[in-house]
């Protein structure tokens, strides 16, 4: 029996938040299935006569997608950016497609579909199981008033109950200030993405973190249908303007957000990447939005199968030789990514703030619905910041923008996420990614058998 009798179907997004390093570790994935090294990534268990599972590139395939726009993850430009350097920001949704082979899967192919979306799109999903009243009353009733938020917020929240009714030019020029301030104190509930990253790919960020300048920056697909939150009292005080800002909302959802949750929707597996330095080395507010954000696109996503749809699914693969089954993601790996910033001491404190964060959602969704796998694991995709020998306190790399290595100070983890800390009382300093400049040659890194054993079920 052919081998592409049978196919086992593996698709993978991969999602993040500010600075989690999506792009290296998409990258870094793909290199280690392109050119699977058994002694840099050891897969499986070792058989009787020692020899290790081995992973056999067979060829990229063309994509097919909801959203035609979606191109082809540039692998060949990042791999080799890699090299010597962070490869450029993620502007724009990819995919990438291919088949494979593992030495013990005698009756069966595999086939292998990794998307990768830019950071930024990742505060509008909540949108998708939200009308523009419900998405305001969650910016406006539960964001902007926390503790975090109120003082770059309370601006916004004030200017309705003011008297006179402000215009819809007014509005906008009042949201935006608010978004530059979220944005600037490492807020990441910045929603619409478009003030950050426009449809067209134009990254805006930059230019609004360091300069506050939003002149170029919209909420919204162009300069007449832009929107932002409204209480729900406008509704009957200025209907037009309730219903301008209305129509605007549901065509951005419509054109930019329902097809991006719809490719998210149909792939079977996630990996789910967490920078605790970056959080660390901002303050208490970014971690309470990462963990917010988070807790609403799993609400959005509510990943896992229900009895009735697993048992569908598995009978409809079996009559089908695994070609087809039902979507729905059934996997979950969440990582704590760049482990190799950390002190070699303090890894498996990582993996405890980390569970510490997130793990009680993930627990709830398991429990509210059949099937669901969730690990937890601490990974770097590229071992870049070393460790010195009996030091405690010292790793060595290539400290970004330069060219030499170096031996630098790293801040140790706290044991248990602190109460309250304000940027500046942890640092944990980027080094450039360095891959082998051999492109057959994966980098060295942490963790990631653990990630690719979980999602292949390789044993």
């Amino acid at each position: 029996m052919a081998r592409n009798w049978f196919r086992r179907s593996h698709r993978i997004a991969v999602i993040g938040g500010f600075q989690a390093g999506k792009t290296v570790f998409t990258t870094a994935f793909l290199n280690h299935i392109k050119h699977h090294d058994p002694n840099l990534l050891k897969l499986g268990k070792a058989n009787k006569t020692g020899s290790l599972l081995q992973i056999h590139f067979d060829e990229e395939l063309k994509t097919k997608s909801n959203v035609s726009e979606i191109s082809r993850f540039p692998y060949e430009e990042y791999r080799a950016q890699a090299s010597e350097k962070w490869p450029r920001k993620t502007m724009a949704t990819s995919r990438f497609l291919c088949s494979f082979f593992v030495s013990n899967w005698h009756w069966a192919a595999g086939e292998l579909f990794v998307i990768d979306i830019p950071g930024e799109r990742y505060a509008d999903i909540p949108m998708a199981k939200k009308d523009f009243s419900q998405w305001s009353e969650w910016l406006l009733d539960e964001v902007f008033p926390s503790k975090d938020n109120r003082n770059q917020t309370a601006g916004y929240a004030t200017m309705f109950s003011q008297g006179d009714m402000p215009t819809a030019a007014g509005i906008l020029s009042n949201y935006k200030d608010t978004l530059t301030r979220l944005y600037k104190s490492f807020r990441p509930i910045v929603t619409p993405s478009t003030f950050l990253l426009a449809e067209d790919g134009t990254f805006h960020g930059q230019q609004i973190f360091l300069h506050g300048n939003y002149d170029e920056a919209l909420t919204g697909l162009n300069k007449e249908l832009q929107f932002a939150p409204l209480p729900h009292s406008v509704m009957k005080s200025n209907p037009d303007l309730y219903a301008q800002f209305k129509k605007a909302y549901e065509r951005y959802k419509k054109i930019l957000v329902i097809p991006l949750f719809d490719e998210l929707q149909g792939v079977n597996e996630l990996i789910v990447l967490v920078d605790i330095t970056t959080i660390l080395a901002a303050n208490t507010a970014m971690k309470n939005g990462s963990r917010n954000l988070l807790q609403e696109i799993v609400k959005a996503l509510s990943p896992g199968f229900t009895p009735w749809g697993n048992i569908g699914s598995g009978l409809v693969s079996y009559m089908s030789g695994g070609h087809w089954g039902f979507n729905g993601i059934h996997k979950v790996a969440v990582v704590a990514s760049k482990a190799d910033k950390v002190l070699s001491a303090d890894q498996n404190i990582l993996l405890d703030l980390l569970k510490s964060m997130v793990a009680d959602f993930f627990d709830r969704q398991k429990c509210k619905i059949s099937n669901l796998e969730v690990e937890y694991f601490t990974a770097a995709a590229t071992r870049s910041a070393k460790n010195i020998a009996n030091n405690e306190n010292q790793k060595r790399g290539y400290l970004e923008g330069t060219k030499e290595e170096a031996v630098y100070e790293t801040s140790r983890l706290p044991g248990k996420w602190p109460g309250t800390w304000s940027e500046g009382d942890y640092a944990f300093p980027n080094v450039e990614p360095r891959f082998p400049d051999d492109e057959q040659q994966a980098p060295e890194h942490i963790g990631m058998e653990q990630i690719f054993n979980y999602l292949f079920d390789f044993t």
